[in-house]
């Protein structure tokens, strides 16, 4: 699965890279993996950098569906608030996840300034680039 991510700081901030093409199905699972994952913290932060990712089977229908997997009551974990750090060719498609996740109270910001999400996390952009290039792929 090209998509792997580490956690920080007492299970208070979840980093996440993203490479290659992602099926919509490794998604799904990724997610589900880390709802379970309870060295998260609940309210913790995330920033995922997704630049070199490309989603082709993203669509409205199952983005919702991916949203709604952070609302469900067996989550072990949950995640207060993510920047996605997209490519602009995958923008469109985050910023449809981003409307769908406030539904069900996940804060998710989407960037194509690397810079910028870092700050909104929290960590500054030379450390986040530190631990990104430490997470195996």
């Amino acid at each position: 699965m090209p998509v792997d991510y580490t956690v920080l700081r007492e299970g208070n901030l979840v980093i996440e890279r993203w490479t290659g093409e992602m099926p919509m199905a490794e998604v799904f699972a990724h997610e589900r993996e880390q709802l379970q994952d309870t060295r998260i913290k609940p309210g913790a932060v995330g920033l995922t950098d997704a630049r070199k990712a490309s989603f082709p089977e993203a669509n409205e229908v199952n983005l919702k569906e991916l949203a709604n997997l952070h609302g469900e009551a067996e989550n072990a974990t949950s995640i207060s608030r993510y920047a996605l750090v997209m490519s602009s060719q995958e923008f469109d498609k985050a910023r449809m996840l981003e409307v769908f996740s406030r539904d069900v109270g996940l804060n998710v910001i989407v960037f194509v300034n690397f810079e910028a999400a870092c700050e909104w996390v929290g960590i500054t952009p030379t450390e986040a680039h530190q631990i990104i290039d430490g997470i195996p792929i």
